[in-house]
């Protein structure tokens, strides 16, 4: 698949640390952040994180509101993707993946105080 420049898509396996970090002076914006097992990789077969065949494919979760309070905004971002276990959209025998787009725009890092107050008001006063 194509995808527009700048336009960064990678599977993180539960036992991996996502990793986004952008060139100074830009700084990521969260496109898309999904966690489960969705698909078979390209070509049809296995991909990187899912080893194995158990039957069980398309049960997933978008996770991109949470991926993007801890990254938007900001030029680096890691977190253990075993973070999201707790969501585990699949049977707890299936071992789930991160699979997130995002991009590296042009833009100023937001201050802490900004992004909990921006978090604050979408929890609390839905537009």
């Amino acid at each position: 698949m194509n995808l527009p420049s700048g336009l960064v898509e990678i599977e993180y396996c539960q036992d991996e640390v996502f990793h986004a970090e952008c060139d100074p002076g830009h700084v990521v914006k969260m496109i898309s952040a999904e966690y489960g097992r969705m698909r078979i990789g390209r070509s049809g077969r296995l991909g990187r994180c899912m080893t194995e065949e158990l039957g069980v494919i398309g049960c997933r979760l978008p996770v991109v509101e949470y991926v993007g309070e801890l990254c938007s905004g900001h030029q680096i971002c890691e977190f253990p993707v075993a973070e999201l276990q707790a969501t585990q959209p699949c049977p707890d025998f299936v071992p789930s993946y991160l699979a997130a787009r995002y991009q590296c725009v042009l833009g100023k890092l937001l201050a802490p105080f900004v992004l909990s107050f921006i978090f604050v008001y979408k929890k609390y006063f839905r537009m």
